[in-house]
This record gives C-alpha cells, structure tokens and sequence, in this order.
C-alpha cells in the first residue's frame, strides 16, 4: 500500500500530557491514541473514560482482575478483527502483570472489501499496571510482549 514505509515508522509508545495524567489519575479511564494513514499517521490523543477497569474486553484483548492483587492481561486471535492470514489455530496468549510492569501487545492483519484493495491494520496496546500514572509510563521497555505479527505482503 502506499503509506506502508510511513506506517512502518511510525511510533509504538507515546508519552502523556500532564492533563491526560491527571485525568488517569481522577477515574478510571484509558488513553488511546490512534494514527490513521487518512490522516498523514499524526497521532490522535485522547482519554477515554471507562465504566470498570476490572474487567476490560475489546474483543482481542482482554485486562481480568480475578483477585484484588491479580490482573491477567489476554490477547485471542479473532478473524473478523485481526484480519488475514488466519491464525485461528493458535490458542490465546496471556501473562500476570504485576504492579509497575508495561505488558506490549501487538497484533497485525489484512482485510479487503468489495470492490476496494486491501487495507492493513496494526494494533498496540501498551498496558501498565501502576498506582499512580506519569507521562513516561508507556515509554519503558515491556516487561511482557505478546506479539501476533503476520508477514503482510
């Protein structure tokens, strides 16, 4: 595709703003930052408020607090979200994430519609478990990776 040396480049963690921090620290909420090739791949910041962060499930991947000390992040290859090539022989992957640890997940795939060339999508979430938020949170090195990257061509 056109924008995929662009997209190769781009960033997989980003620092916060002290107002993001602020309102991480308030509720519970997440941060999501999104880069879309329709918009050059400049970074949309936001924070998102969330009902319960003792159990958030977007699908593919998943944050369970089974034990008040205990948070169990989970990713599972779906086909009509992660897109081709199908990797749905593969069991889900997950990992105890202790206080201060950033978990990495990261997941890539291919999709086609009618009549359209095919799109690629790269998802990351960063996750850190952690008492009270700072800017660089997102930015140390994971303490676990969970990685589900296909060869696109």
């Amino acid at each position: 595709m056109p924008g995929a040396a662009q997209r190769n480049h781009c960033a997989i963690c980003f620092e916060l703003s002290a107002d993001e921090v602020k309102m991480l620290a308030l509720d519970e909420t997440v941060s999501q930052v999104t880069l879309r090739e329709a918009d050059d791949f400049v970074p949309q910041q936001s924070v998102v408020q969330n009902a319960s962060l003792h159990k958030l499930d977007w699908r593919t991947v998943a944050i369970k607090q089974p034990k008040p000390d205990e948070v169990i992040v989970r990713y599972q290859y779906i086909d009509f979200l992660v897109g081709a090539p199908d990797r749905s022989h593969r069991p889900a992957i997950s990992c105890l994430v202790t206080e201060g640890q950033l978990v990495r997940i990261e997941y890539n795939g291919r999709f086609a519609e009618t009549g359209t060339n095919w799109y690629y999508v790269h998802c990351i979430f960063n996750i850190v478990r952690i008492a009270t938020p700072t800017q660089e949170m997102f930015l140390a090195p994971p303490a676990h990776h969970l990685s589900d990257l296909a060869k696109l061509r």
